[in-house]
């Protein structure tokens, strides 16, 4: 999570990738479920088995998968 909100600054979402040109307002609509879905994750202990059994996690993944396929 600190690698996708941090490290690439989207803690503010992607108005100025788009601003910039790096994205597209289309490929920002192809992963807004997943960024609000990441951005809403709250993991339930500091443990990789716990966190990869969590069905809200799974749900993040569902959706990356998703924007993934389109």
């Amino acid at each position: 999570m600190c690698g996708y909100f941090d490290d690439l600054n989207l803690s503010n979402g992607y108005e100025s990738y788009v601003k910039d040109g790096f994205v597209t307002n289309q490929e920002v609509e192809a992963i807004s479920e997943i960024h609000k879905l990441a951005s809403e994750y709250i993991e339930p202990a500091h443990n990789q088995k716990v966190i990869l059994a969590d069905p809200n996690w799974k749900k993040v993944v569902k959706s990356a998968r998703k924007a993934g396929s389109n």
